[in-house]
């Protein structure tokens, strides 16, 4: 009987052990790594000020360059300094991933300021330099697989490349075809103006310029159809991702 209660509770303390083991494995302890090799443990530096404001000295006091470190531990996070600017490490495996959000104003028709936001994916072996995440870098990175054991996977991986490969391929088709209809288009129709006896500028042909802003409109939707087509680095995640949790 005692044994049944002590089988009883292993079986209850088992998840609230395995979850405290897990948490703390987690939870990596502050360091900084430099770009001469020099890795920084807790206690051989400090940190002040915020995020965007932070600011790293030795525990001597002396100042620590923000451009001669290259990644950074900290209580907020893992980063990776990407020509000064840290990009957050959003996924860690075989290879590590970083996520960058850039942003840019822009004023719409009203005059408003309006802000985009764009995503730039890096990744990087432990401490080697950042590398964009494009089929170039990734098909270099994964042309010699750890072993044969997986060639199903493998096979994915490669297809998934050639995929995101073949999406930049078109969609730059697609785009370089609206612009040409839209540049085309717009010849036509200011070919088909000119200026009359009075020297105002009248259409002079309306079956040009009906064509004209025919063809320019076409080329435009076919613009704003190719910004919309999948993005290539759509293809580039799910081919990274599998080689992570292949090996």
């Amino acid at each position: 009987m005692k044994s049944l209660s002590y089988f009883v509770l292993c079986l209850i303390l088992l998840p609230i052990i395995s979850f405290a083991q897990a948490e703390k494995q987690d939870t990596l302890p502050p360091f900084l790594y430099l770009r001469n090799g020099t890795l920084l443990k807790e206690g051989e530096f400090e940190t002040k000020g915020g995020f965007f404001g932070k600011r790293f000295r030795y525990n001597n006091g002396d100042k620590i360059n923000f451009n001669d470190i290259k990644f950074y531990q900290g209580e907020d996070g893992y980063f990776a300094n990407y020509y000064g600017r840290f990009a957050a490490c959003t996924e860690t495996g075989t290879f590590d991933l970083f996520t960058l959000i850039e942003q840019s104003t822009y004023y719409d028709n009203n005059g408003y300021a309006r802000t985009s936001s764009t995503k730039r994916y890096l990744y990087t072996k432990d401490f080697g330099d950042l590398k964009p995440l494009n089929y170039d870098n990734l098909k270099a990175d994964f042309s010699v697989f750890p072993n044969n054991d997986h060639p199903q996977e493998e096979k994915i991986i490669l297809n998934l490349l050639e995929q995101g490969k073949q999406r930049r391929k078109k969609k730059l088709v697609v785009l370089l075809s609206g612009l040409s209809g839209f540049v085309v288009g717009t010849a036509l129709f200011a070919s088909a103006a000119g200026p009359d006896n009075s020297g105002v500028f009248r259409l002079k042909n309306k079956g040009l310029a009906a064509s004209g802003l025919s063809v320019s409109l076409g080329g435009l939707v076919t613009s704003v159809v190719a910004l919309a087509l999948p993005k290539e680095s759509k293809s580039y995640l799910e081919s990274f991702r599998t080689y992570n949790r292949t090996y």
